[in-house]
């Protein structure tokens, strides 16, 4: 990386490890103003790296863009030019300019490169100074603490002389006391003038120290206004040139293919068909077409599996770097912990000082449900939620990118929130119970009372706290939203209130519903009421394990308390029992034969201001079976996490057939605990979905549509003026002064 020339005579290495090593001989503008305001400056190093960062992903995506459009040169370097075939060679032919584009990818990539190399000089002297600057402080502080403890013994000392007068009659007495006395309290006072002396000295070298970096900082923030400024004024360069290319490529295109004679065309698409087999086409004709048919296909996006499983760049360079990895986002302290009975500090250690150096994050690779272990009180419904959807341990697997443990002590899981997957990234930090007792303080892998050695029930907790604002935010009961956050799949919700406890209707649907769940090996999860009796726990959530129908039409549910740390005996209840004991029951949809896509629908899009157009969804149902199986859902995000608004809309959608009956096929309002539509099947065919919002007085916030289906789809978000229902045209403009 070299050094940075700051004068004549002043060169200054920004990776020497020792500022005091640093020879100071220019004036510095930053030391002289900015010695009080220190923190502020790495603030603000931090903000110019993310500048950087910016202009960096700016020129990534014209490098890619320009690398895409350089292909096209092959139509004309690769394919010989025969007489007049068809419209799609002529096009490849007019573009000869379009080779100009590999130049320019040459030139993006080389300010790539150089943006490259900046960010990682501010990283490496923003990294070095922020440890340097913590290692001071914590010397200061100590110089200080030496000298109050010094100044305290030596004021003892002298309140001891002051009190013999009082305390003692004997004159020999007096003076032996005094004199024993006179003899601590110099050395008292010659302890407190060395820590004097020390804590001057520190205070020094901290102030040559931050001085010095300061200085580094300064010459490096010059260096990188410099290079930003010439490395932006070769980027619009570049820019320039590309729009140049792309003018003379469709003047070009336009001045060739304005000549194509149509008469000609048919006439030779008759004789080749005539005379030619397709696999007699010349190789080169065969490479134009299926070079043609490459530039013509849409890229997919890649499929959600993989995505999952897809490490995001910044958390790969990381681990690749080997740098230790602490969140800021959600710091080891208190603040993270949240409202709590104690103000004693939390104590934090990373994954490395609780196990050792052999742990994994699922050990053998596969989550069992036996090791999930909460803690005594609180987050007990989340940790239900984990424990029943580890019954499929691949559901639990998809959530970690991150499958190994790292030096770095970073790790990235993949959680669904406002009903769309988010990268989640945390560090490998856990509360304890003390400085001296490492024992997790919340949830970890336990099986017979003994701690596991792995991490993905520690950080799936820890995840799910982030999201949320901090770890004793959990403590309220939300199992469709732990199911939602875990899964993303499907659920229904049955609320068993008390005036359809007697209700036999009720009993049987509600049964219905619930027996034939379990059948097809759903997730179920219900909560206890607040008071119960037996060997129930109330006010607490369990996993629904079977269902079954005894002779004599008794109907019974099998329950499992994953609180229980040790031995999980399951709890078998007549269903009358049930409806009386419990609360709710909460069914999670999971159907290995189901694809997943959301789409996500901005708050500027149902702006109220907008009368003409509304967002509609148009969604094409592609399938060589009758029919396919659809469960669309409406999502916002739950008001526990941290960035959700506090009072969210009441939400809906209906699902218009296009192709056939222009009728509603599907109609559902919807809140944060109720969101998906009951399953429906559809044919072929175009639809239409428009979102609907029920509650004038919600905070109006992006939403996501979500979509669990068999068979192919595609869909996309199209602003309307106005959509057929039966035999009427609503204009949706109309629609929204309806719903509010």
């Amino acid at each position: 990386m070299g050094g940075i020339v700051a004068s004549k005579n002043v060169v200054v290495s920004i990776l020497v490890d020792d500022p005091s090593l640093y020879t100071i001989g220019a004036k510095c503008q930053f030391g002289d103003q900015l010695m009080e305001h220190f923190p502020t400056v790495l603030d603000k190093m931090q903000h110019n790296l993310e500048e950087v960062k910016h202009l960096q992903n700016l020129v990534k995506s014209s490098t890619k863009l320009t690398k895409n459009l350089s292909k096209i040169k092959y139509f004309t370097t690769e394919c010989y030019q025969p007489e007049q075939i068809d419209v799609g060679h002529k096009l490849a032919i007019s573009m000869e300019y379009c080779s100009q584009y590999a130049k320019l990818n040459y030139e993006f990539e080389a300010i790539c490169n150089q943006i490259t190399n900046l960010k990682k000089e501010i990283k490496t002297l923003l990294s070095q100074t922020q440890a340097e600057y913590k290692q001071l402080n914590t010397m200061l502080d100590s110089s200080k603490k030496d000298l109050s403890k010094a100044q305290k013994k030596e004021a003892e000392i002298l309140n001891k002389i002051a009190q013999i007068s009082i305390n003692v009659t004997s004159e020999d007495e007096t003076k032996t006391q005094q004199d024993k006395l006179q003899k601590d309290y110099l050395v008292k006072k010659l302890d407190r003038e060395q820590c004097e002396h020390e804590l001057e000295n520190t205070t020094n070298k901290y102030n040559a120290r931050i001085y010095n970096r300061l200085y580094q900082i300064e010459v490096l923030e010059k260096k990188r206004f410099d290079a930003m400024k010439v490395l932006s004024q070769e980027y619009l360069a570049c820019l320039t040139k590309m729009s140049q290319v792309e003018e003379k490529s469709c003047s070009n295109a336009e001045t060739i293919l304005s000549k194509l004679n149509e008469e000609q065309e048919i006439i030779a698409f008759i004789k080749e068909c005539d005379a030619i087999s397709p696999n007699s086409l010349p190789p080169c004709e065969r490479s134009l077409n299926a070079s043609f048919r490459q530039l013509e296909e849409e890229k997919e996006e890649p499929a959600f599996e993989a995505w999952l499983h897809t490490i995001s760049a910044s958390v790969r360079s990381i681990i690749n770097e080997n740098q230790a990895f602490s969140d800021s986002e959600f710091p080891t302290n208190n603040s993270s912990i949240g409202n709590q009975t104690s103000s004693a500090l939390v104590s934090w250690k990373r994954a490395s000082e609780i196990f050792g150096t052999n742990f994994d994050i699922i050990k053998g690779g596969k989550a069992l449900q036996s090791h999930v272990c909460p803690k005594e009180s609180g987050d007990n419904w989340f940790i239900t939620c984990i424990f029943s959807v580890a019954k499929v341990p691949r559901l639990i697997t998809r959530l970690f990118s991150t499958s190994e443990v790292n030096a770095s002590g970073i790790y990235e899981l993949n959680l669904c929130v406002g009903g769309e997957f988010v990268k989640v990234v945390v560090d490998d930090y856990f509360p304890v119970v003390s400085q001296n007792d490492i024992t997790p303080l919340y949830s970890c892998s336990k099986e017979n009372g003994i701690i596991i050695p792995e991490l993905w029930v520690m950080l799936l907790e820890k995840a799910f706290a982030k999201l949320s604002g901090y770890y004793n935010r959990i403590d309220s009961n939300y199992l469709h939203l732990g199911l939602q956050v875990l899964t993303g799949m499907p659920q229904t919700n049955i609320v068993f209130s008390e005036n359809v406890l007697k209700n036999s209707s009720f009993q049987d649907s509600s049964w219905n519903t619930i027996f034939n769940a379990s059948k097809q090996g759903y997730i179920i999860c219900c909560h206890s009421r607040f008071e119960c009796s037996g060997v129930l726990h109330g006010s607490t959530s369990y996993t629904l394990v079977h269902c079954r129908e005894k002779a004599g039409h008794t109907r019974w549910v099998k329950l499992t308390n994953p609180l229980c740390e040790i031995k999980r005996i399951p709890i078998e209840l007549d269903y009358q029992v049930f409806l009386e004991q419990f609360a709710h029951v909460n069914i999670c949809k999971y159907d290995p034969k189901h694809s997943r896509k959301s789409l996500t629908i901005t708050s500027q899009m149902l702006s109220l201001n907008d009368e003409v157009l509304y967002p509609v969804i148009e969604l094409n149902v592609v399938s060589s079976n009758e029919q396919e199986e659809f469960c669309f859902g409406v999502h916002q995000m739950h008001p526990v996490f941290k960035n959700a608004c506090a009072n969210p809309s009441v939400l809906g959608f209906i699902v218009v057939d296009v192709t056939r009956s222009k009728e509603i096929v599907t109609f559902i309002t919807a809140n944060v605990e109720r969101e998906f539509a009951p399953a429906k099947q559809l044919k072929a065919g175009q639809y239409d979905l428009v979102p609907l919002l029920f509650q004038k007085n919600g905070d109006i916030q992006n939403i996501v549509m979500s979509c669990h289906h068999t068979g192919g789809m595609n869909w996309k978000l199209v602003p309307k003026s106005n959509v057929a229902i039966g035999t009427q045209v609503l204009k949706l403009g109309q629609l929204k002064k309806l719903v509010f």
